[in-house]
């Protein structure tokens, strides 16, 4: 949605659809969010305290792996539309 640096919401969307297609572990998150360690475990903590992530181990292995919940899903949904909606009105504005 921006342009160089992002904002809150765009790294937040940014995690959420990381996830929406399956769990990963925070490596291949940081890669797929474009986020450093220290940057994504500051997210990481927010998106948890905000109940739109969730973290577990599996039996299989020690790692930890991140999932998005239900609540994280609805807020990727209208995310998605908001940003829809402003690059829509961006393009109208660059016709006329």
């Amino acid at each position: 949605m921006t342009i160089g640096r992002r904002g809150l919401l765009d790294i937040i969307g940014s995690i959420l659809q990381a996830l929406s297609d399956e769990p990963l572990k925070k490596t291949q998150l940081s890669y797929k969010a474009n986020l450093d360690f220290r940057s994504l475990n500051k997210y990481l903590k927010l998106l948890n305290n905000l109940e739109l992530i969730q973290s577990y181990s599996k039996e299989k292995d020690d790692s930890l792996y991140f999932t998005i919940t239900e609540g994280g899903r609805y807020f990727l949904k209208n995310y998605q539309v908001l940003v829809d909606i402003v690059e829509g009105y961006k393009a109208r504005r660059s016709i006329q």
